[in-house]
C-alpha cells in the first residue's frame, strides 16, 4: 500500500493519499475501513487454508 501511495495512479493507497491532499476525511475513513476488512478476510482465508492443509498432519488449530 505504501508503494501505491508513492508511485501509483490508482488503488486504495492512492485514494487515501489523494483524499489526504484534498482534506476528504470521509474518503480516508472509507479507505482505512476497507483495508481493515481486507486484512481480516485475508487472515480468515489463510487460517482456513492452513487448517485444511495441516489437518491431515494432525497439527491444525482447534
Amino acid at each position: 500500500m505504501t508503494a501505491e501511495m508513492l508511485a501509483a495512479k490508482s488503488g486504495l493507497g492512492y485514494m487515501i493519499y489523494t483524499a489526504r491532499l484534498y482534506f476528504r476525511i470521509d474518503w480516508i475513513f472509507v479507505g482505512i475501513i476497507t483495508l481493515g476488512l481486507l486484512g481480516y478476510l485475508s487472515d480468515r482465508v489463510m487460517r482456513l487454508i492452513g487448517n485444511t492443509v495441516l489437518k491431515k498432519y494432525g497439527i491444525a488449530e482447534k
